[in-house]
């Protein structure tokens, strides 16, 4: 039994280039799940997460027709990109069957298999509760970058805005764009040498 997804082209974009950045490139090394986009549907909403071990974002975007059902699967990030690459118009839908996946609109449909692996607990991640006082923390300023280029309403913009919030020394920096409240990241700390 196959699964739709109907998305808007702007929320298909916004989901995919928010969230790319992040994955894993394919290479020898690296876990197949992180190479991928972890797509979650609940309900109203469809949630676009990437990880690559080091930073972390998801992107959700409220569904026209909300779906009877809650499923997650993980796309290649790459078969993703290819379709933000070709510009799509109007409607996008996503079709879930079995292992293979099919991205169709006003283009030529793309196919390709999900990735059958686990994808991280990234909602454990999440800080909860009041944020920490923190004396110091290390973060790879090339980490940041990614986060102050979002897309919203399909059109790349540069922003300079963000928040970032500490939850403790060794826990994850969550990242806020102050101008897309449906998008959230995660940067894990480094340690500073003393």
């Amino acid at each position: 039994m196959s699964k739709e997804i109907a998305l808007s082209a702007e929320q298909f974009i916004d989901g995919v280039t928010n969230v790319a950045p992040h994955a894993a490139r394919p290479s020898g090394y690296a876990v197949p799940a992180l190479t991928g986009i972890l797509i979650e549907v609940n309900g109203e909403e469809t949630t676009f997460v990437a990880t690559q071990s080091h930073t972390l974002a998801a992107q959700s975007v409220v569904l026209a027709k909300p779906s009877d059902d809650s499923y997650s699967f993980i796309a290649p990030a790459v078969l993703l990109t290819n379709v933000v690459k070709a510009k799509p118009q109007g409607p996008v839908t996503i079709t879930l069957s079995e292992s293979l996946i099919t991205i169709s609109g006003t283009f030529e449909p793309v196919k390709g298999a999900v990735i059958d692996e686990s994808f991280p607990n990234w909602r454990r991640l999440l800080p909860t509760g009041n944020p920490a006082g923190t004396e110091s923390i290390g973060i790879n300023a090339s980490l940041l970058a990614p986060f102050t280029k979002l897309s919203k309403h399909g059109k790349k913009i540069q922003y300079q805005e963000i928040e970032l919030t500490f939850n403790g020394p060794r826990k994850p920096v969550a990242v806020r764009s102050l101008h897309n409240k449906r998008f959230y990241g995660l940067i894990m700390p480094v340690r500073i040498p003393s």
